[in-house]
């Protein structure tokens, strides 16, 4: 459902340490990582969470956190967009993530701060 302005407003789901994604966080949910130490957020596979095809995530890695992973479970391809390397990534703080996929176990990730 859109606000007033016409935009799908993003609820929270605040983390400060690993986090797997979970189905809640598609298409209206951001995960804020506000890590006190370097921590790791994980893309499941499809077998342990049933995300579609057309689903995107949003992560946040908030200004004075440490740097947080993007790391893709087994079996989950996540290419950097526009380089096309393919892997973890790294959100060094302030930084925001734009997760999409494209197929089964098939992502692509950008955004400022996003390596």
């Amino acid at each position: 459902k859109t606000d007033v302005s016409g935009y799908l407003p993003l609820t929270s789901n605040t983390q400060t340490g690993a986090y797997q994604f979970a189905l809640t966080d598609a298409n209206q949910i951001k995960v804020t990582e506000n890590c006190g130490s370097a921590c790791t957020v994980t893309l499941p596979a499809y077998a342990t969470v049933a995300f579609g095809n057309d689903v995107c995530l949003v992560l946040w890695a908030l200004p004075g956190s440490s740097t947080v992973t993007l790391a893709p479970a087994a079996g989950v391809t996540l290419t950097l967009v526009p380089t096309g390397s393919t892997g973890n990534r790294t959100l060094t703080a302030p930084a925001n993530a734009w997760i999409c996929s494209y197929g089964t176990n098939l992502w692509e990730v950008g955004g400022p701060g996003v390596t």
